[in-house]
């Protein structure tokens, strides 16, 4: 590329091809020119040492074949793939092959030389003469080598073997691993196989044996084994003759510090033994201090060490394929790779929604933005490409190292490539590199220091540095650097890659004191996951005859990327088998559980047992007394990995949540007097799976240890599996949907009654009960599912369920005292209560302890939640004081704590009834309570319940409360969000009840007069945070529903503050509410709103005063209307406008707009134009005077909306009003533009004569004519069909065509035709095509014509070459872009280059190669710039046409005729003839082509001597320089008018949307494309232009490109 674009060019100096050929070189090829001078002198010099050094044709093809060679192959079939598999493939081949070697014998040299080890080939390469060696010269190379070792080193007998005979054993195949501890490390793995040998002698002792095992080696110290090893050349790794360290093949590890060296020869120096890290104390530390890399050991000051991770610096690309260093860390530890969130971003990637989680210490998890796909090459050769995908979290680390590394004591990592070359400073880091990366990377090389310090891995991005090493003096460097880095001086760190796992439960800790938190029952969107999972169910379930369902596996991934997990499966048998053996009673319990899944044929016996594909399921017995029935139940373990990392969990959608709001069904609970719970047995396992998913099901199980170990499929859905859950509860909603026909009232209520497998309901008839217990039997029966361990506090209900499905019979409880677990809280049928069974608390009194404590009472209902915020209040002070998760707190929360669980027996008295008493034919409110104090807020709800006979019953339904937030906020502004958070409860109780009975009244209320003031007003008079939540509550609650009562009547006062056990025992506000609930509305001690109208209320906006200005006023509306894009777009903003002015009315759904509210707003937008543009004749018209001149013709009256329109003349006509007295417009007004624009696309586009018609049936547009066209102008697509071309003005001639020099100097050239001709003139002689090449001199406008016979290459040439021999030398040549003259410059180059050969120079003369020819292309589709020679081509023809007709010619008679056409044309004058006959002769190219020779001979200016003083010779020197005087005098003047294009047209600029005119194509057609570059002429006016477009980029003529008008 470089020599055709540069090196051979003619045209170009050689200093401007140094500076070119500088300017590429880089790294190594930069070096080959250290120490030349960058002259003109030495181009050639540089040029060929680089050729000499990089055109090696064998390195060329062994990348070539490294290429072919590491190819990935293609795993499934794409149009993509294989594109990618043809183009690389295909252009590496079609590259082998250019190289004109013999391909076949040098890929059997390739493969051969690849088996080699590297001495081998080093010899090999020594021993080359030829450049391309072949595959037989290194058999005869290696056969000769073969001898010459078996003389030197004879067979195995010898006591020193070749280093061939060690590299071909390491290389053996492996057989069965046995894995041995033994005490003594030097034996353990030292010595090698061939060392069994009895030959051996050892070199101390003289004796058979290994030196490993020398009783005089093993007494030595390991300094004075390692001298004995070096002085013997040893091996410090196997304790092997003839190769050193770094050559050994044995994968042998110190078992002390695990390098690269023999057990033996371990030993510490003293810097090494003097130190020994202990992290132990790392983990008593347990405040807030960070984890970090590092374990520096500080000794005042004294410098100490600290750990280095492997880190490199990379080249990535970013979204616009630049490139940009990024520092990551190299680990093989890491599953996945990792981008920080600031490093995805910097690199503008899309993210891909991905729900991973990053778990590591701990099993903490780090949440995971999404996934990223980028390229990463390199520093030192961008050739070394990968391409990852990696997943984005927030942060990584804060840097590594955390300590600076004194790089000055690190001596053997002098001179090599780094790949991190500040790995000594602490550098941010962007991401990691994890092990699906990390073995691509590792090179088998490395360096090791002797001194206990880092190694140097080789890797393909360079060395990676990692292990121990010095850091600087803290004291010296703060001193040095000035740094204010605190981090710096930290000395108790160690770096993980994680944070504390103290960040994710300081997170969960949070959501103790969130301002605010909304509950919703408002149907949640499911995400493209959960829509694939649901799409899998839906297509693959199905139902038996007997009524079971059948599920598929819902995989999100392909299941075959599930490794091995037979062997691992097995391991946990094996180890269950044995924890079974050690208990008889646990042994038969898990027995009898495998036996019923066995009889029930949940788990069946596989045909194949002696497969091991698909899925093994470790598995394991959960105990769980407190059961009623399942005590004993089998959990698989389907996150068990495989040999791949991943799990069938791994692989298996989740599914969309599809449990019923916990709280909701607890409510529908409580609601009515007849309770009923039910449980579905065994609801997971009464799933079939389909069999295409059993073998990803599979167990191993036997009896006794006797037996052998058999394979079990699962064909049902278990426990254990990610997608259980979800396949469990789509199919009891499969169930309910095919079946509610059949069980209308089951169909109805179930799926809000029903939580996972419990069922709990309540009714207000005895006779429903009954009914939807028999209806739900019966619909899940028909399903497989069964219902059991029924419960009810009416024995009449009870009466009808058998005896068999009771609970009360499968447990030993008191008849008189029964209660169970319901959903986590307890159940008294009995007395019909609720009450709370909490266990003893033990634990520390740390925020962990208190924490682990409280999150132990489950409190879905918040019947105890003044104790719940007790805890929460004691943990936020120790939050607020920065204490340690496991801190002991200040005396004061201990001594609260201590009183906490010393009461908390008390709780255990507590009841609550279930029901809240509503009853058939009575009245149900609900009475909500709100109140806040700085410690926190909260709100609870009653139920009020007016009997029949009068009596009035309330009870607590629920609360919740909140811990207030760390910002302080005032206490107002703390009582509003209570009141937020009042409307949410109330709003979800009265969704929840409304569907089972009315509620006739909800009544709130707060003890706070300013919140009250709030609520009850516009929220658009407070400020943001109050307006916020103001209209939060007014959209969920009746504000005239709201209420002010006194702080002591407020129950919702203890949540605002906590309670000890003791003190909500005695606390009776807080179960039934303030007594007056119990009387009458109107005796109820409360205020309404009105009664604090009066009061100043803060929070209040600031009032906005508008000062008036006699300046034009400015309609701020016009201004928004004058920024938007579209008339329908100002419409609908005009239409919310009035709807928030209460001019429109609210319609029914807040984004339907109707024509009437469409009228209105134009109404008003033409209202708003007309106040801003006529403002001084509406004040005219108003006042009855004559309006401006501009507008007496029209006759504007107001209309009786205020609208100014068109008196006219057509008052009498039959058309509409508005066509009578159309609206009136001014020109200059944007919005005015978008009326016309919106019209004109309505109407199809039409013209701006038919559109200003159309406009004028309703609106009157003041120059409305000149408007419409210009907007018709803008338009693109009425633009695009008509397209206006841009004419730059017309340049200066060149300078070829104004000097004066001799004929076809400076020459043109084009063809013309075909014509038909024969090649005699004979009968019978077949037609066939000519041509005429046409040459004319760009001066003197002189033809040369040429007849050919075809348009190739060859062809011009030869008339090249005529014309040359009959008119001269020619320097330069301009033509167009036609393939022949293309092809014609292309040879000439190469003419050009054996011109300027030496061996040329020496036999030729210099002077001829010095008239060679210059060639100029005019641009593509551009014949306007060779307008001379397409000017004579028209005549040409004109005359040829006349004097033939259809007459077909001879070739000979065509080139007579051409001759004679070309004589006719050299005569034309080439100015003005003039009507004076003495002027003289006019001049034509004639004049200048007869006196002229082949060879112009330069001569003395004798125009102005005396023709009687003048010799013959110079005589007609005169003649022919009179000829030239003449031409410069008459002819070139002539020239100095511009035609056309004589204007400055718009200049078109790079980013310029263009259309670009194609010939014999409609402009609909044309390619649009944009302006990426312009070349300007020597005026600085471009001509020409570079355009892109999507099929490539153009260079074309400006006058040939249409801008698009909207730029």
């Amino acid at each position: 590329m470089f020599k055709t674009n540069v090196h051979n060019r003619t045209d170009m100096t050689k200093a401007v091809k140094m500076q070119y050929l500088m300017s590429k070189l880089t790294d190594r090829a930069l070096s080959v020119t250290a120490g030349v001078p960058p002259t003109e002198d030495n181009y050639d010099i540089i040029f060929d040492a680089l050729v000499e050094k990089y055109n090696d044709k064998r390195v060329i093809a062994s990348h070539y074949l490294d290429t072919l060679f590491s190819y990935k192959p293609i795993r499934t079939e794409s149009s993509v793939q294989l594109g990618n598999f043809v183009d690389k493939f295909g252009a590496t081949v079609a590259a082998l092959r250019a190289l004109d070697i013999d391909i076949g014998e040098f890929i059997l040299f390739y493969l051969a030389n690849s088996k080699l080890d590297e001495e081998t080939r080093r010899a090999f390469e020594t021993s080359l003469v030829e450049e391309m060696p072949t595959f037989k010269k290194l058999l005869e190379f290696l056969s000769s080598r073969t001898k010459m070792l078996s003389r030197v080193n004879p067979g195995p007998s010898n006591s020193s073997h070749s280093k061939g005979d060690s590299f071909s054993n390491s290389y053996k195949r492996p057989g069965p691993h046995t894995f041995l501890v033994k005490k003594d490390l030097g034996s353990s793995s030292s010595c090698p196989s061939y060392y069994g040998n009895s030959q051996i002698t050892c070199i101390l002792c003289n004796k058979n044996h290994f030196i490993a095992k020398c009783e005089q080696f093993l007494h030595l110290s390991p300094k004075d084994r390692y001298v004995i090893v070096k002085q013997h050349a040893l091996c410090v790794n196997c304790l092997c003759p003839n190769h050193r360290a770094y050559e050994c093949v044995k994968k042998i590890q110190c078992g002390v510090c695990k390098l690269k060296h023999n057990s033996l020869l371990h030993f510490q120096s003293k810097q090494v033994e003097s130190k020994q890290v202990e992290l132990n104390h790392a983990s008593n530390d347990s405040g807030n201090s960070q984890v970090c890399a590092c374990t520096p050991e500080l000794t005042g000051n004294a410098a100490g060490t600290t750990v280095l991770l492997s880190t490199v610096k990379v080249l990535v690309k970013n979204s616009n394929l630049e490139l940009h260093p990024m520092r990551f860390i190299l680990d093989s530890g890491s599953m996945v790779n990792i981008l920080t969130k600031d490093a995805a971003n910097f690199l503008n990637l899309s993210l891909k929604p991905n729900s991973s989680h990053i778990k590591g210490i701990n099993s903490n998890s780090s949440k995971v933005y999404g996934q990223v796909k980028f390229d990463f090459s390199s520093r030192f050769d961008t050739r070394i490409n990968y391409t990852v995908q990696a997943l984005v979290v927030d942060s990584i680390v804060e840097k590594l190292p955390t300590q600076p590394v004194d790089y000055l004591k690190l001596h053997h990592l002098k001179n090599i490539r780094l790949a991190d070359d500040e790995f000594m400073y602490p550098c941010k880091i962007d991401g990691i590199l994890g092990a699906q990366v990390y073995p691509h990377l590792l090179e088998n090389s490395s360096i090791v220091s002797e001194e206990n310090q880092p190694i140097a891995l080789a890797t393909k991005l360079g060395y990676v540095i990692m292990g121990n090493a010095p850091i600087l003096n803290m004291v010296n460097m703060v001193d040095t650097h000035h740094s204010n880095n605190n981090d710096l001086l930290e000395s108790d760190s160690l770096c993980m890659f994680q944070r504390a796992s103290l960040d994710q439960m300081n997170s969960q800790l949070c959501k103790f004191w969130e301002l605010e938190n909304i509950i919703s029952k408002k149907d949640v969107k499911l995400s493209p996951e959960e829509k694939e999972c649901e799409k899998i169910y839906i297509d693959g379930v199905s139902r038996d005859s007997q009524g079971i369902y059948s599920v598929p596996l819902p995989f999100k991934e392909d299941p075959k990327k599930l490794g091995d997990s037979f062997h691992i499966a097995c391991k946990r048998f094996l180890n269950l088998e044995r924890k079974l053996e050690t208990s008889n009673e646990l042994k038969q319990n898990y027995n009898s559980a495998v036996k019923e899944l066995i009889d029930r044929k949940f788990m069946v016996l596989s045909e194949d047992q002696s497969k091991t594909n698909g899925y093994f399921i470790p598995c394991h017995l959960v105990v769980r007394l407190d059961k009623a029935s399942s005590k004993f139940r089998v959990v698989y373990d389907a996150s068990c990995k495989t040999n791949t990392g991943l799990s069938l969990n791994d692989l298996l959608h989740t599914g969309p949540k599809l449990y019923t709001d916990l709280l909701g069904v607890l409510l529908n609970f409580r609601l009515f007097e007849h309770a009923l719970n039910g449980d579905i047995a065994k609801m997971f396992l009464n799933i079939k799976l389909l069999p295409d998913y059993w073998k990803y099901q599979i167990i191993l199980w036997r009896f006794s240890t006797d037996d052998k170990l058999m394979v079990y499929e699962l064909r049902v859905v278990i426990f254990g599996t990610s997608a259980s859950p979800y396949l469990a509860q789509r199919t009891v909603h499969k169930l309910v949907e095919d079946e509610q026909s059949r069980f209308p009232l089951a169909g109805k209520l179930i799926s809000q009654s029903l939580y996972m497998d419990d069922c709990v309901i309540s009714f207000l008839k005895k006779e429903d009960a009954i009914k939807f217990y028999q209806e739900v039997v019966a619909m899940f029966s028909s399903g497989g599912f069964k219902f059991t361990k029924w419960s009810s506090n009416c024995k009449e209900i009870l009466s009808q369920i058998p005896v068999e499905d009771r609970l009360s019979e499968l447990i030993s409880w008191s008849e008189n005292n029964f209660s169970h677990k319901i959903l986590g809280m307890s159940w008294n049928t009995t007395q019909d209560c609720l009450f709370f069974d909490i266990d003893k608390i033990e634990g520390p009194c740390t925020k962990r302890g208190i924490l682990s404590s409280i999150l132990s009472v489950f409190d879905p209902m918040g019947l105890i939640a003044p104790v719940v915020l007790f805890v929460k209040l004691l943990i936020k002070e120790m939050w607020q004081i920065k204490l340690g998760w496991d801190d002991t707190p200040p005396q004061s929360i201990v001594n609260l704590w201590n009183v906490f669980l010393q009461e908390m027996h008390l709780l255990k008295g507590l009841t609550f009834p279930r029901h809240i008493s509503v009853f058939e034919n009575c009245t149900f409110e609900l009475i909500g309570f709100s109140d806040a104090s700085q410690k926190g807020y909260g709100a609870v709800v009653y139920s009020r319940v007016t009997c029949s006979d009068g009596s009035v019953l309330t009870s607590l339904i629920c609360s919740r409360s909140r811990v207030s937030p760390a910002k302080t906020e005032s206490i107002p502004r703390l009582e509003l969000c209570a009141l937020v958070l009042l409307s949410d409860v109330i709003d979800f109780v009265v969704n929840t009840y409304n569907s089972r009975y009315k509620i006739e009244n909800v009544f709130c209320f707060t003890d706070s007069s300013v919140a009250l003031c709030w609520v009850s007003s516009s929220p658009h008079l407070w400020n943001v945070f109050v307006a916020n939540r103001v209209s939060r509550v007014q959209q969920k609650v009746n504000v005239e529903k709201i209420f002010h009562i006194n702080g002591e009547d407020n129950p919702a006062d203890c949540l605002s503050r906590g309670l000890l056990p003791s003190q909500l025992v005695a606390h009776e506000l807080w179960f039934s509410g303030p007594p007056w609930l119990k009387t009458n509305f109107e005796n109820w001690p409360i205020k309404n709103y009105s009664s604090f109208k009066s009061e100043t209320v803060p929070e209040k906006k600031a009032n906005v005063v508008l000062i008036g200005t006699n300046g034009p006023s400015e309609n701020y509306l016009l201004d928004c209307f004058n920024k938007m894009v579209s008339w329908n777009s100002i419409l609908k903003v005009m239409v919310f406008i009035l709807r928030f002015t209460k001019k429109l009315k609210p319609p029914s759904s807040v984004n339907f707009v109707s024509a009437e509210d469409l009228n209105l707003a134009e109404l008003f937008v033409m209202k708003i134009i007309q106040s801003h543009h006529f403002a001084e004749d509406l004040d005219k018209i108003k006042k009855g005077s004559m309006c401006s001149s501009a507008m007496k013709k029209l006759c504007p009256f107001l209309d009786k909306d205020d609208v100014l329109r068109v008196g006219g003349r057509l008052g009498n006509s039959q058309q509409d009003y508005d066509y009578q007295h159309p609206i009136l417009l001014p020109s200059k007004c944007k919005v005015v533009e978008l009326l016309i624009d919106y019209v004109h696309r309505k109407n199809f586009h039409t013209g701006p004569h038919l559109l200003l018609s159309l406009l004028r049936q309703k609106y009157w547009i003041l120059n409305g004519r000149n408007l419409t066209k210009k907007v018709f102008h803008k338009c693109n697509l009425c633009f695009i069909h008509n397209p206006k071309f841009v004419y730059p003005k017309m340049g200066e001639l060149p300078s070829s065509r104004v000097l004066g020099v001799k004929p076809f100097l400076n020459t043109a050239c084009d063809y013309l035709g075909p014509i038909n001709i024969t090649l005699s003139g004979k009968r019978g002689q077949r037609s066939q095509k000519a041509y005429i090449c046409l040459f004319i001199c760009l001066a003197t406008k002189a033809l040369h014509l040429e007849v050919v016979s075809d348009l190739s290459t060859a062809v011009f040439i030869n008339a090249l070459k005529r014309f040359l021999a009959r008119r001269g030398p020619v320097k330069t040549i301009l033509s167009d872009n036609g393939t022949n003259f293309v092809g014609a410059k292309n040879q000439l180059n190469e003419i050009y280059k054996l011109l300027e050969s030496e061996n040329y120079k020496e036999q030729f003369s210099y002077e001829l190669a010095e008239y060679r020819i210059q060639w100029i292309f005019n641009p593509p589709s551009a014949p306007h710039f060779g307008g001379l020679f397409e000017s004579n081509v028209k005549s040409f023809k004109t005359h040829l046409l006349k004097v033939i007709g259809s007459q077909l010619l001879s070739y000979e008679e065509l080139s007579t005729l051409t001759c004679l056409l070309e004589n006719l044309l050299n005569s034309r004058p080439l100015c003005q003839i003039h009507s004076d006959p003495t002027d003289g002769e006019m001049l034509t190219p004639n004049h200048f082509l007869k006196l002229t020779s082949l060879q112009c001979i330069p001569a003395l200016d004798v125009v102005d001597c005396k023709s009687g003083r003048l010799t013959r010779f110079q005589l007609i020197d005169q003649i022919y320089q009179h000829f030239w005087k003449k031409w410069s005098n008459e002819y070139l003047s002539t020239l100095q008018v511009r035609e056309k294009w004589f204007s400055d047209s718009r200049p078109i600029l790079p980013g310029t949307v263009v259309l670009i005119k194609q010939e014999n194509t409609a402009p609909c057609n044309w390619l649009k494309g944009v302006i990426t570059e312009v070349f300007p002429g020597k005026d600085s006016i471009p001509r020409v232009a570079m355009v892109k477009t999507i099929k490539g980029s153009y260079k074309r003529p400006i006058c040939k490109l249409a801008p698009l008008p909207t730029q």
